[in-house]
This record gives C-alpha cells, structure tokens and sequence, in this order.
C-alpha cells in the first residue's frame, strides 16, 4: 500500500525485495495513508500505480509487471476467472 512509497520506511523496503513475487498483493489504503503526490487531497485508487512504481524500483522491475503479478497472485487467492 501506500506507506511503501515513502522513503523512510526503509525496513518495509527490505520486505518487499525479499517477498517471493507469488505473495505479493497491492492496495491503494484509499483514501488513508497516500502516497507524496496525493498528500494535498484525499488518496485515490490511482495512487496504486505509485504502489507498483515504488516495487518496481525496490525489485528492478517494471511497474506494469508488478501490476501484472499483482493481479494474477489477486485472481489465484480469490478464485476468480474474469
């Protein structure tokens, strides 16, 4: 979720590195806990590419993959086929 976007959450930087990638879910905390660029207003689901961006970066991936991982772990933990 957000607080992952934030730099001085340095110990959850060193989770996400070393999560194995089929655990790994997203969540905006919309509307709580945005990340920088949503700070001025309420957070929004939007900011759930901030999310995937700031993964990207800590695993030297793209953020579309992480999107893609993401979904698919979502789609296998909740059975759903669509």
């Amino acid at each position: 979720g957000g607080p992952v976007v934030w730099e001085q959450n340095k110990k959850l930087h060193h989770v996400i590195r070393d999560l194995p990638l089929e655990f790994l879910l997203l969540e905006s905390d919309s509307p709580d806990q945005p990340p920088p660029r949503f700070k001025q207003s309420l957070n929004q689901p939007a900011s759930l590419w901030d999310v995937a961006e700031k993964i990207g970066e800590l695993r030297e991936m793209q953020p579309t993959e992480i999107l893609e991982i993401a979904t698919t772990n979502f789609k296998r933990l909740f059975h759903y086929d669509g």
